[in-house]
């Protein structure tokens, strides 16, 4: 309670100190289900974990059911420069952007909506797909009009493997937004998503939106 009055001054926020028996996951779950945001800090040995199955962050970053934001060690951002929403054009939602769209406004921040065109392994997307995955994408956005007009949005498309394009993007000072999208096919259980990934080596602070947001 002494470092939340510490950290939340008076006035500032409504902060309250909570003690409860039982998983982490299921406590934070059921919390979080409460509000609109679960934030996690991630030191070191969490960032190294957050793949596995066994981990707490692991677990919520798969089973929660509102956003949580992963914030990195020693972080003493007051204010994100860039708020940075990684969208794949085919699975691009109107709730996503809006999220992104709030946490941009609310920093008084520029909004950048970024598709990463797969150049490596057998997923490789060639040039003519990602020309087309960008236009979709642009005209999606262009689509909701309240959002764009209101806060300038931009737009880009950029190529790798995209959880190493996103870490080197994405500085301290910025928010990542990332959509949880869970692996397909056999051994799913094991293979860590674009969102545990990116959770591995972020340098800033990431929000990680559950699947179907």
């Amino acid at each position: 309670e002494q470092a939340l009055q510490h950290l939340c001054p008076e006035g500032s926020v409504t902060a309250t100190a909570v003690v409860q028996l039982g998983s982490p996951v299921h406590v934070l779950s059921t919390l979080s289900g409460r509000g609109a945001l679960l934030v996690v800090g991630a030191n070191n040995r969490s960032r190294v974990a957050n793949a596995l199955t066994g981990s707490v962050v692991g677990k919520l970053l798969r089973h929660s059911r509102t956003p949580v934001m992963l914030v990195p060690p020693a972080s003493e951002a007051t204010a994100f420069e860039r708020v940075i929403l990684h969208m794949d054009p085919s699975r691009a939602t109107t709730a996503s952007l809006r999220w992104a769209h709030e946490e941009a406004a609310r920093h008084h921040c520029p909004l950048e909506v970024i598709t990463v065109a797969d150049s490596t392994g057998p997923s490789n997307t060639n040039p003519d797909d990602a020309s087309r995955d960008l236009r979709r994408l642009v005209t999606f956005i262009d689509q909701q009009a309240v959002l764009a007009h209101s806060h300038p949005i931009r737009v880009r498309l950029m190529t790798g493997r995209p959880s190493e394009v996103l870490c080197q993007e994405a500085g301290p000072q910025d928010l990542l937004i990332v959509q949880n999208h869970r692996a397909r096919g056999p051994l799913r259980s094991l293979r860590a998503t674009l969102a545990e990934k990116v959770a591995q080596s972020a340098r800033c602070s990431l929000a990680v939106l559950p699947e179907g947001f």
